[in-house]
């Protein structure tokens, strides 16, 4: 478990201001917002990643959907050339 004078280094993801350690999370007080602390680790991605301003985060959703349709690939191979075909156009626009 990280001690709280570890949790100083951090700063806030959304305004970049100094975040305040509380017992169960990491508190803005500039913008208000919280971060909680699961199993000692700080979760910075408490808000809905779809709604960040950071592609990579937007698209968090749509590879984990594409990952787990993948996944199909041990049960139905037949659908693996589909599948590998949609990932290709979802995410780099061909295929």
């Amino acid at each position: 478990m990280m001690s709280v004078e570890s949790f100083r280094m951090y700063v806030c993801p959304q305004c970049k201001g100094q975040l305040g350690v509380e017992a169960t999370a990491l508190t803005c007080p500039a913008c208000l917002r919280a971060y909680p602390i699961l199993d000692g680790i700080p979760d910075f991605l408490a808000d809905d990643p779809a709604q960040s301003r950071d592609p990579v985060l937007r698209s968090v959703e749509r590879i984990d959907r594409m990952a787990r349709l993948l996944r199909v690939e041990m049960v139905v191979p037949a659908g693996v050339e589909c599948l590998r075909r949609m990932a290709l156009h979802n995410v780099c626009g061909i295929g």
